[in-house]
């Protein structure tokens, strides 16, 4: 199985070696504008994390994906109150440049998939569409558009409509002698974030208030959190097996978490495992990184929320995902199989914990019983066959029904103790 992590909050370009592009011609960009380009749309993606990847440019679309276990042995997994199995970012390139970002979200019956920017560029302007889904509605939100000028590796914002969209922040990149400047728009106006200088295959950014990353080969290896704290934290490895250290201010050196890494024959990034010293570290746990071609296959994964009833108003994205699987599952589901007892043969051919967990609901639902999980009340609402009973009672069930949740909790007992292997690399 491959997966893939998150990308970088500030570092997500494409190295260009040996991608021919040209410094100056008729219609088509610069390497530095390019370079300014892909760290500007770096930043607006929404939940980054701070490792900076470079993927190689070899790749015209890549899928950074990460995946967080609360329980890695047993391939059960913890998004808080999400209820997908991972979250990847799907990225399409045209000469090295970032043409659009997608959202997926991976469950173990398929994959969805949300737009969310869409770039376009000549080489004296920009233009990002910024996109998003209500996920109650399944509907797409207004679009922002954002309008940039360019000039050399400068990216300076010129307007963006509607004007009304102020939710999100805004980025632009100007250009000095001594490097890069990023800048924030937000509700303070416009805010210094980060000074960025490279030194050929050495990245490093310097922030006012002391913050400090240093990334090699496109690999975050230092960070120092500020003025205010009082360490700073490196990686030991680049490609290989080492730690990430939190170092005092006296030289005291700390063990946060054991790293394991490595790259491609060329030298980018394909593989990170993050594994803290206990089964879990300020509320994260093991964690694992893939980078390709192909988004994972996360057959054998859980989630551990999907058994907690969770209402509504905490996050509407859990409960809606949870039913677009469902009712992809409903097509494979023959109910009327269970107007008799079920049959080996029949569940032997439900391969996932999902198929057999709506088959199993569906004998309550039968009888007309209200779900506590919103998921699952949304999905057989959307039956034409389904009545609400408020006086149901599971002495409505009869001893055929009983047999039935038996038989399909016995096959989810089975998938459950499944004996889930780590992943491999396949690139």
């Amino acid at each position: 199985m491959k997966t893939f992590k998150i990308i970088s909050v500030l570092c997500l370009s494409v190295r260009m070696i040996g991608t021919g592009l040209p410094v100056s011609a008729s219609g088509q960009l610069t390497r530095e504008q390019i370079e300014s380009i892909n760290l500007l749309v770096a930043n607006m993606v929404p939940n980054p994390r701070n490792e900076c990847v470079q993927f190689n440019p070899k790749h015209q679309r890549v899928y950074v994906t990460e995946i967080r276990y609360w329980d890695y042995a047993q391939g059960l997994v913890d998004y808080g109150t999400t209820g997908y199995l991972a979250r990847a970012f799907e990225y399409h390139f045209s000469n090295g440049m970032i043409t659009s970002v997608n959202i997926l979200h991976l469950y173990e019956d398929g994959v969805m998939k949300f737009p969310w920017l869409e770039i376009s560029a000549d080489k004296t302007s920009l233009q990002i569409t910024e996109r998003g889904i209500n996920f109650i509605t399944h509907k797409e939100k207004e679009p922002v558009v954002l309008r940039y000028v360019m000039k050399n590796g400068s990216l300076k914002l010129q307007d963006f409509s509607p004007q009304t969209r102020t939710d999100e922040r805004r980025f632009e990149i100007i250009q000095t002698e001594e490097g890069l400047e990023l800048y924030a728009w937000g509700f303070f106006g416009r805010q210094p974030a980060w000074k960025i200088r490279r030194d050929g295959d050495l990245l490093e950014f310097h922030n006012d208030d002391g913050s400090y990353m240093k990334y090699e080969n496109g690999i975050l290896m230092e960070r120092h959190l500020g003025n205010n704290a009082p360490a700073r934290f490196g990686y030991t490895t680049a490609n290989g097996i080492g730690q990430y250290r939190k170092i005092g201010e006296d030289g005291e050196v700390e063990p946060i978490l054991g790293i394991e890494r490595k790259t491609d024959e060329d030298g980018y990034l394909i593989y990170e495992r993050q594994e803290p010293p206990g089964p879990i570290i300020e509320s994260a746990g093991k964690t694992e990184i893939f980078i390709g071609e192909e988004y994972p296959d996360v057959t054998g994964l859980a989630n551990r929320m999907y058994s907690n009833p969770l209402p509504p108003e905490i996050h509407p994205t859990y409960h809606y995902a949870r039913f677009w699987t469902y009712a992809e599952n409903i097509r494979q589901l023959d109910f009327s199989k269970l107007d008799t007892k079920l049959t080996d043969s029949y569940l032997v051919n439900l391969k996932n914990k999902s198929l057999l967990r709506v088959m199993r609901n569906a004998v309550y639902a039968r009888h007309g019983r209200l779900f506590g999980r919103p998921d699952l009340q949304v999905l057989w609402d959307s039956c034409s066959w389904y009545k609400r009973n408020s006086e149901y009672t599971d002495d409505l069930l009869t001893e055929t029904d009983q047999y039935n949740i038996s038989l399909i909790q016995k096959y989810e007992e089975r998938l459950r103790n499944y004996s889930y292997r780590p992943f491999m690399i396949a690139y």
